[in-house]
């Protein structure tokens, strides 16, 4: 989907290259009798997670559900800090993490409830974030 006042000639280029691919992916498919189908996924198939991420996170088998949820609320906050604090790739790993920890909640049937409020840490990672945005301000004026 694009957005424009007015179709540039890139635009116009991708456009075209776009439908001419279009065409030669639509004769192979008639060619080969090949039907193109929407890939239907369960949710649970989309939540694994390759990588080291799945390597270094996991739910050893002693803990119970409250303490597994008091992990995933102390990760989030490190995510949210990092997040805060421009560090990226460091909130992505620690997301992916918290997904995987999630994941075997539902698959070891614990399920997981969401907590109603934030801890003090994420609210302290989110001044921490806006004291840096406003600093960021200053240093642009």
């Amino acid at each position: 989907i694009m957005y424009a006042d007015r179709i540039t000639d890139s635009m116009k280029f991708a456009i075209s290259e776009t439908n001419r691919r279009r065409e030669i992916q639509k004769e192979n498919n008639e060619k080969n009798g090949i039907e193109p189908k929407t890939i239907r996924k369960a949710i649970r198939d989309m939540l694994k997670i390759p990588g080291k991420a799945y390597e270094k996170a996991g739910v050893p088998e002693g803990m119970s559900k409250k303490d597994v949820e008091a992990v995933i609320i102390q990760l989030t906050d490190e995510m949210n800090l990092s997040a805060s604090m421009l560090e990226f790739e460091k909130a992505a790993n620690i997301r992916d993490q918290i997904a995987i920890l999630r994941q075997e909640l539902i698959q070891k049937g614990k399920g997981y409830d969401i907590p109603k409020s934030s801890s003090s840490r994420t609210r302290t990672a989110r001044k921490i974030k806006s004291k840096l945005a406003q600093a960021e301000l200053r240093r642009r004026k």
